[in-house]
């Protein structure tokens, strides 16, 4: 039997903490620390005392016995750290120092988040090799961290990052700060001359799951692949929350008095996390897309501890779907004897069954599959990528499984994004929901990306959706425009179904692209979309109208 990884987070009411317990509940066996405020969370085992307390410590770590531990746990804010230093050495350098050294102790992992304020922001895009100069009180503390983490452990990652995101607290970060601004009409000064490289705690959170079970030991940057102002990240906020940006005000930190100074570009390069990683970093719109799901799908309602009554409800509902076969996933699969195997493994993890329709693949596709514990439906021949997913789709259906899950089978798609498809779902939010990749190669699927957008969807070529079971009725899953799973989209919309779109992870896959060439390729969407305008044109959807 596998041994359950047992994971400490310190600070666990933080912005980063309380994502991370939410993200990891079931993945990991969760403790967590606090200073004062209990958590709102019943899947994990908490303790209430001053890190800076060496004995408490100590004697904690060495009761539980962590298998790794993730200290999020600072002093972070930046003006009070400047008046108040010897708090800020207490919190973030001392607090570090027995942190690490128990986990040495206990022979767990050590994971330090830190800052990229490490750096003075003189020259922006740096890397872990950069020299660091950090400006103020908060800054230096963490740098210090950084120093007595790797002095006292010997199986240490530093993590320098910058996170927004929701808050358990009754407190604002900047994204929230901008978020609940925009939301009421307040006036929102936002500086043009500070830049960033933000990262949301829940993509980071992937990432650290990542490093807990691997054995990545040094230092490494984990932010966002996109280098932005806080004024073009304001902006980028309202354009995808839907707000005016009329209450925006185009600022300058050199305006504004702080007590501390600010670095004026600690941008951070995520070069080393990309080679090291297979989660996929978002740049600043694939952060915006998430953050909006996760308020949409009531994750900042349980984060805060509010999901009571109906929401309360619909969670025991998700659990059961996810645990008692309600939600089948869907695989069309031509020639993935490489990849199938993993594919059908990391699936069954979140769901309990998988359904693979060998496509008439010519290799051991299908033989792989049964063995990996799928189940196979297999047409003999190449029946095409459309009437694959009907036939698995109808089946699906007749397994009585309440959510349709669509995956590819080459392994781009990660297992671990399917809760978010069907948290959505479950939560009553969308009746369909189509995965945003992070970018898009072809020029094709960027047109698509313009038609569908009148419905709220920019990624419709998206291999990864999921439906509720019931949303075509009778007649079942269709596609009479050979529309490689678009159709059922803009006919769902029509109908008044609900859609969203939900921010996923890419990995690269294995072998070919089952669509063949570039060229031939977008030829064929691009023939695909004309199908599609000529049979629905572009009288607005009913569930666009809503």
């Amino acid at each position: 039997m596998k041994k359950e990884i047992k994971v400490l987070i310190t600070g666990g009411s933080g912005l980063l903490g309380a994502n991370l317990l939410m993200d990891w509940r079931n993945r990991f066996s969760l403790y967590a620390v606090q200073q004062k405020q209990r958590l709102p969370f019943d899947f994990c085992r908490q303790a209430l005392f001053d890190l800076s307390n060496k004995e408490k410590t100590f004697e904690f770590m060495e009761k539980i016995k962590p298998d790794v531990v993730v200290h999020t746990a600072a002093l972070t804010n930046v003006d009070y750290c400047e008046g108040h230093p010897d708090a800020a050495f207490k919190s973030n350098v001392v607090a570090t120092e027995n942190v690490a050294g128990a986990a040495e102790f206990a022979g767990a992992k050590m994971i330090y988040i830190s800052t990229d304020s490490v750096f003075n922001g003189w020259q922006g895009n740096y890397t872990e090799q950069s020299k660091t100069n950090p400006l103020t009180v908060y800054a230096k503390t963490k740098l210090k961290g950084e120093t007595v983490a790797m002095e006292k452990s010997t199986n240490c990652a530093v993590v320098r990052t910058v996170i927004v995101g929701w808050n358990m607290q009754n407190k604002q970060s900047l994204s929230e700060w901008i978020y609940n601004g925009l939301k009421e009409g307040n006036k929102l000064p936002l500086f043009r001359d500070i830049y960033f490289t933000p990262i949301l705690a829940n993509n980071l959170g992937r990432a650290l799951a990542e490093l807990a079970v691997n054995d990545f030991n040094g230092t490494i940057n984990i932010a966002g692949t996109q280098r932005l102002s806080k004024l073009e990240f304001g902006e980028m906020m309202a354009d995808v929350f839907g707000f005016s940006k009329r209450h925006i005000v185009p600022s300058s930190v050199k305006d504004v008095n702080f007590a501390a100074e600010r670095p004026l570009d600690p941008s951070l390069n995520v070069g080393k996390a990309k080679k090291i990683l297979e989660t996929t970093l978002l740049d600043a719109r694939g952060l915006m897309e998430e953050k909006r799901m996760l308020l949409e799908s009531g994750f900042v309602d349980r984060l805060k501890g509010k999901s009571k009554g109906r929401k309360a409800r619909q969670k025991v509902r998700l659990k059961k779907h996810v645990q008692g076969g309600k939600v089948t996933v869907v695989i069309p699969a031509l020639n993935e004897e490489k990849s199938i195997a993993a594919v059908v493994r990391s699936a069954k993890k979140h769901v309990d069954k998988v359904i693979i329709v060998d496509d008439g693949s010519t290799d051991a596709t299908a033989k792989k599959a049964r063995e990996a514990g799928a189940i196979v439906i297999s047409s003999g021949k190449n029946r095409g990528y459309e009437r694959s997913i009907e036939a698995g789709f109808n089946k699906a259906v007749e397994e009585e499984c309440d959510i349709v899950v669509i995956m590819d089978g080459d392994g781009q798609h990660l297992a671990e994004d399917i809760p978010k498809f069907v948290e959505i779902i479950s939560g009553g939010k969308a009746d369909v929901v189509v995965g945003k990749r992070p970018e898009m190669q072809r020029f094709s699927e960027k047109l698509f990306g313009i038609y569908f957008g009148r419905i709220g969807i920019s990624d419709p070529l998206c291999g990864f959706k999921a439906y509720r079971a019931g949303v075509f009725g009778k007649k079942g899953y269709s596609d009479s425009a050979n529309s490689v799973a678009t159709e059922p989209i803009i006919a769902c919309a029509m109908k008044g179904r609900k859609i969203a779109q939900v921010p996923i992870g890419i990995r690269e896959r294995e072998g070919n692209s089952r669509f063949g060439p570039w060229l031939k390729t977008n030829l064929r969407f691009i023939a695909t979309l004309g199908r599609i305008v000529l049979k629905y044109g572009f009288k607005k959807p009913r569930s666009a109208r809503q």
